[in-house]
C-alpha cells in the first residue's frame, strides 16, 4: 500500500468490492476480536494517515488510463467501487485529528467515485461527512452505502 492507501484484491475479476482505501496504517481499536489485528504488528505502532495529494493523482490518472497493465490499475480504470475501510477503521478516534477519512470522502464526492464506508463508528462517520453526503445531494445520492461492521475471526 502506498503514500495513496489504495490496495486491491487478488481475486479482483469476482470479487464486487476488490478496491480498497485505507486512510491509516494502524487501527486504534486494536479489537482483539479482529483478524485484521495482526496488521497493526506488520505496519507497527505509528499512526500513519495517508497523503490525499497524491490520492487524488492516483485516483485522476487511472481513471484516464486507456491500457491498464495491474489488477490495481484495472479497478481504477473500471471506477469500480471503493471500500474505505477494508483493514482499518477510517473513523477510529485519530479521524478526529488528522480527518485523513473525511478528506477522502471529499475527494471521491468530488470524482463522482462510488465508494463504501465500512466502519464499526456509522454514527461518527454520519456526523462527520453529513454536509459532505448531503450538501451535494442529489448529485452524491447514490454514491455512498454505509456498512456497520465488526470483523470477528482472531478468537
Amino acid at each position: 500500500m502506498g503514500k495513496h492507501g489504495l490496495t486491491v484484491r487478488g481475486d479482483s475479476l469476482y470479487c464486487p468490492l476488490p478496491l480498497s482505501l485505507e486512510p491509516y496504517w494502524w487501527c486504534e481499536p486494536n479489537c482483539p476480536h479482529c483478524y485484521f489485528r495482526g496488521l497493526n504488528h506488520v505496519w507497527g505502532s505509528e499512526m500513519r494517515p495517508i497523503d490525499i495529494p497524491s490520492l487524488e493523482r492516483k485516483l485522476t490518472a487511472g481513471m484516464r488510463n486507456k491500457n491498464p497493465k495491474t489488477p490495481l490499475a484495472h479497478c481504477l480504470a473500471e471506477r469500480k467501487t471503493i471500500r474505505v475501510g477494508n483493514k482499518t477503521d477510517p473513523f477510529q478516534p485519530a479521524e478526529e485529528m488528522y480527518r485523513r477519512s473525511t478528506e477522502a470522502i471529499e475527494l471521491l464526492c468530488k470524482l463522482r467515485w462510488t465508494f463504501v464506508i465500512q466502519t464499526r463508528f456509522p454514527s461518527r462517520a454520519w456526523d462527520m461527512n453529513r454536509d459532505t453526503l448531503l450538501g451535494g445531494a442529489p448529485t452524491n445520492r447514490g454514491l455512498v452505502t454505509f456498512l456497520p461492521i465488526i470483523s470477528p475471526g482472531a478468537e
